[in-house]
């Protein structure tokens, strides 16, 4: 009966193809009950067009043939309400796991892609304030990846690098307008004494002037080249020269300045001679004499040394 409740209804026949079992004949009416209920649900849940039909097999002994069974079901396919409910559950189910599935997709591409793009994002905005002037750098641990975060280093190497090249720049402008208004003051000044007859023109001060308009046109000549030069040094012209000479014209320089201020200046220093570059020796010389006489208290006294060291190497 378990093969009738499932749709299948057999009959045995011997060799000579006699009946010797028929489930019709054992319980017609159960069998035709369950035949109309097949056909009845087929038409109403599927309305499939289908029919019963018979198939025969061989049966064998001692590869003798022995006898037929014939299997009578519903074609093309026989399901009960139950798995029919089933095939309906999952006609809506999966349709369903699939928008789900697809949705699903979408925000966590979403969510990646943004992931992705947000160091992008942060280090392209980063660009744009470095272009404005705002040498900050990009924060390296908001990154997640080794290529992003080579990325951020980079941005941040360069912006570094700009900050340094900018503050040297800004160094630089100082230096300069420092190294040029020591010189430019110091030629007024004398020139100013000497309109006025403080001073006499002698050859020393008229020198005096005349080299520091040297190192003036020095100065100038050194800001030409440093556009042209990249990493190279600057090339030293060095000679063999005194120290002491050098220092004094350079205090002679200072002459009014010290007198101004009444200060007095010593120089202690010995038979030196040196080979450098005068003009570069001659240009830390000012600087160093220049504060001096600008940070002394008036009625100070400056004393300028000047020693050979000798230095030990292993």
């Amino acid at each position: 009966m378990y093969a009738v409740n499932d749709g299948y209804f057999l009959k045995i026949l011997d060799s000579q193809k006699n009946v010797l079992w028929d489930i019709e004949q054992h319980d017609m009416a159960c069998c035709e009950d369950m035949m109309q209920t097949i056909r009845a649900d087929m038409e109403r849940l599927r309305d499939s067009g289908g029919s019963f039909v018979s198939h025969e097999y061989h049966m064998y002994s001692s590869q003798m043939l022995v006898g037929y069974a014939e299997i009578m079901y519903y074609t093309p396919y026989y399901m009960n309400e139950n798995a029919f409910q089933f095939m309906d559950s999952l006609n809506i189910i999966l349709p369903l796991t699939g928008i789900v599935s697809v949705l699903a997709a979408v925000f966590t591409g979403i969510l990646f892609a943004r992931r992705i793009t947000a160091p992008i994002h942060d280090v392209i905005w980063h660009t744009q304030k470095i272009a404005e002037g705002d040498f900050s750098s990009p924060d390296e641990n908001s990154v997640n990846s080794a290529e992003l975060y080579e990325l951020s280093r980079a941005v941040t190497t360069m912006s570094e690098t700009l900050e340094r090249q900018e503050k040297l720049s800004t160094r630089l402008t100082g230096d300069v307008a420092h190294e040029l208004r020591t010189p430019l003051t110091n030629i007024a000044s004398h020139l100013e004494m000497m309109c006025e007859g403080i001073w006499e023109p002698t050859p020393e001060r008229l020198t005096g002037c005349y080299e520091e308009i040297q190192r003036i046109s020095g100065l100038v000549d050194d800001m030409e080249k440093l556009h042209r030069i990249d990493a190279e040094q600057l090339i030293l012209n060095k000679t063999v020269f005194g120290i002491k000479p050098l220092i004094e014209n350079t205090v002679s320089l200072f002459e009014n300045e010290t007198a101004a201020k009444g200060l007095t200046v010593s120089i202690n220093c010995g038979d030196i001679t040196v080979c450098a570059d005068h003009d570069r020796i001659a240009q830390v010389v000012t600087n160093l004499l220049s504060n001096a006489v600008k940070y002394s208290e008036k009625g100070g006294h400056i004393h300028i040394i000047a020693e050979m060291l000798t230095i030990l190497s292993d």
